[in-house]
């Protein structure tokens, strides 16, 4: 009998650096780690974060889906869109976590070059990132995906990274999507920070809202969808 795959997945990790790494002690390294982006933001410990990820990267296979901070903090760092949209939702405090000098008087293109250059790495692992993952019948997306139709190439990359509610509609594709971006408890319409999954198990949401008084969630997840186990790590409210 064929060994059904495995993998590691995490999501909306905001720089909970503590519950990150409490969360990695029941990843077995010889499977795959799969991130669900916005590594950043918020949290205090956005720096460790992204540093243990790309890490991780280098000696493991860990796949990074990119989420909407992790493309906030790009648009940001490349001049591109206004950074008051990165700033008021938590890149403040990530900025503050990466930069070990006074930036209080630097220009956007001065702290730019400078991540640019003290993070050249880090930077290049997120840009490495992909907007969806399938891994057999399982799709990994950050926020989801267009549920308008079942092809996935009708759904943006900003719709990857951004769309909400999609879980509202029937999963038409073959896969079943793993997701977070929505906090669960919004989807639970309860104070409930666990993962959801629909009557059918075509969706689970994971983003136990980590920074908003809730959890990080860990998924041990087959290659079917089905969940062999759940990790719970509460954390404390940041935002």
């Amino acid at each position: 009998m064929t060994e059904l795959k495995t993998c590691f997945v995490m999501s909306d990790i905001h720089g909970m650096d503590d519950a990150f790494e409490t969360l990695l002690k029941k990843w077995d390294h010889k499977m795959p780690l799969i991130l669900l982006g916005d590594l950043m933001d918020r949290g205090m410990g956005s720096r460790h974060v992204l540093e243990k990820a790309y890490e991780l990267s280098t000696q493991y296979n860990v796949r990074l889906i990119r989420g909407n901070h992790d493309q906030m903090f790009l648009d940001y760092i490349d001049l591109k869109e206004k950074p008051e949209r990165f700033l008021r939702n938590g890149g403040d405090v990530t900025l503050q976590s990466l930069i070990s000098v006074d930036f209080t008087n630097w220009s956007r293109a001065q702290v730019a070059d400078y991540l640019k250059e003290h993070y050249a790495k880090e930077i290049t692992f997120l840009r490495n990132s992909r907007y969806f993952l399938i891994f057999g019948k399982v799709l990994f997306t950050h926020a989801g995906f267009n549920s308008d139709f079942a092809d996935l190439q009708h759904t943006t990359e900003d719709e990857f990274i951004w769309i909400r509610e999609h879980f509202k509609k029937q999963n038409q594709t073959p896969y079943v999507n793993v997701f977070g971006h929505t906090p669960t408890h919004y989807i639970h319409e309860a104070e409930k920070h666990s993962i959801w999954m629909n009557e059918q198990k075509s969706y689970i949401g994971i983003d136990g809202g980590a920074v908003f008084g809730g959890q990080l969630n860990g998924l041990l997840l087959d290659e079917h969808g089905q969940i062999q186990q759940v990790f719970e790590v509460k954390t404390p409210k940041f935002s």
